[in-house]
């Protein structure tokens, strides 16, 4: 969650741009339809071997985005917001067969975060904050922050539990600077938390 507006977007070849794919990803999870293709809306939008046409314009994803953050304002606000980022984070983490070490919990996470168009910059551990310098959802943050922002921090949080790390995303603070948002990290139930950056 940063900079309001993101003249570089993460984009996708033959896709819409990413930071729209992720709001009806979301929501979908919400939905209830839980992690899977069935909840990638490009997979999803017709049936198989359809002939979907052209790709909806950025415009169009840009006002689902709004519409999805609009519906989860109304219908449960930053409670199903955070509801929605936990499923979207889980589908991203996947399902380790084993708990995941916090310095590679750490690294992943700054992996998803890039990935998705937040460029983020390397931590120096739980001590300080994951400084994000950009925001995938721009203007959308702004307008619908209570909800585009709950998204986010539920994000970060299912991520983590996916992958079973002695971490947790305690906070999101959006917009501390026009370009700049920080997420809070805490050791899970009082676990260990590593104290160098993670290795490349």
């Amino acid at each position: 969650d940063a900079s309001p507006s993101d003249p570089h977007p993460v984009r996708r070849r033959g896709r819409p741009p990413y930071r729209y794919q992720l709001a009806a990803r979301a929501a979908v999870h919400a939905g209830g339809s839980g992690p899977g293709p069935a909840s990638d809306p490009a997979a999803s939008a017709a049936p198989a071997g359809a002939d979907t046409g052209s790709t909806p314009s950025e415009a169009a994803y840009r006002d689902l985005a709004r519409v999805l953050a609009d519906a989860l304002r109304r219908f449960g606000g930053a409670p199903a917001a955070e509801l929605a980022g936990r499923a979207w984070g889980a589908a991203l983490a996947g399902r380790p067969r084993r708990r995941t070490e916090a310095r590679r919990a750490l690294r992943r996470l700054l992996d998803l975060l890039d990935a998705a168009g937040f460029a983020p910059e390397p931590t120096t551990g739980l001590e300080a904050p994951i400084r994000l310098r950009r925001c995938p959802f721009g203007a959308l943050a702004r307008e619908r922050q209570e909800v585009v922002c709950g998204v986010h921090l539920g994000m970060l949080r299912g991520a983590l539990e996916a992958m079973a790390a002695p971490v947790e995303a305690t906070a999101l603070e959006p917009f501390v600077r026009p370009d700049l948002c920080l997420v809070r990290l805490a050791p899970a139930g009082g676990a260990g938390a590593p104290t160098e950056a993670p290795r490349a």
